[in-house]
């Protein structure tokens, strides 16, 4: 079974309607390494809400399906018709492929507007970069209104941030602008410099820190069980390894 929580209505604060060509109904979909949100808006209200939790190992394709699933049950269920949808995805958006968006095994090798055109029958889809999609919001109606420079940093299951200078979100040359997660200083032989991962985010994004702190959990509990006395004291004891 896969966790959702669904149908949450709540105001998103002011945002400007007067430059967009669609009416009526959007469907935002925001893709992560460890889950999908997807969410229908009607002129800055939240009409619709669901989410999608993705385990470790599930494919690009298999991400898509359970996508577009729920989306078809959230068009079919909005009481007014959808007539766009906004897409945001880890990784430098092409036509035909995502690149540097390693925490979805396939997701490199997606077609993804293409497929939630046809998979939804709405020709309207937007696709773009997530964290520079956010600094794009935040520069618009939130925290980096009147800000410049600034800066916009996500820490999640990816590390990636972005610029913002006179109100526009820094894209760079080849739309690779702010992908620190590739960015690591001075650490040499422990990173994987392959091209298959991002090596900071292995290091300190969500999904790294987890299996991080669950290696160390193991090789710590192979020599010690740990005693909870009365007083909240933590007693390591010998124990029996394996």
């Amino acid at each position: 079974m896969v966790p959702r929580t669904s149908n949450v209505t709540q105001p998103i604060g002011h945002v400007v309607h007067g430059d967009s060509p669609y009416e009526g109904h959007v469907l935002g979909i925001d893709f992560g390494g460890t889950k999908v949100a997807l969410c229908i808006d009607a002129a800055g209200l939240v009409r619709a809400s669901d989410r999608i939790d993705i385990p470790a190992g599930t494919s690009a394709h298999e991400v898509l399906g359970l996508t577009i699933n729920a989306a078809r049950r959230m068009l079919d269920a909005s009481a007014s018709p959808v007539t766009a949808v906004g897409i945001v995805t880890p990784g430098i958006v092409h036509d035909h492929r995502i690149e540097l968006a390693p925490n979805v095994d396939g997701w490199s090798e997606l077609s993804l507007r293409e497929r939630l055109v046809d998979g939804l029958g709405i020709s309207a889809v937007v696709v773009g970069n997530d964290v520079k999609s956010a600094a794009l919001a935040e520069a618009t109606t939130g925290a980096l209104v009147g800000v410049n420079p600034g800066l916009y940093l996500n820490l999640g299951t990816g590390v990636a941030a972005a610029m913002v200078v006179n109100g526009t979100v820094v894209h760079g040359a080849h739309g690779a602008s702010g992908e620190i997660g590739y960015a690591a200083v001075g650490a040499v032989s422990e990173l994987d410099w392959s091209g298959q991962e991002a090596p900071l985010e292995l290091h300190v994004g969500g999904r790294g820190l987890g299996v991080t702190g669950s290696q160390q959990s193991t090789l710590e509990g192979a020599g010690y069980a740990v005693d909870l006395s009365v007083d909240g004291e933590d007693r390591r004891v010998p124990g029996c390894a394996s």
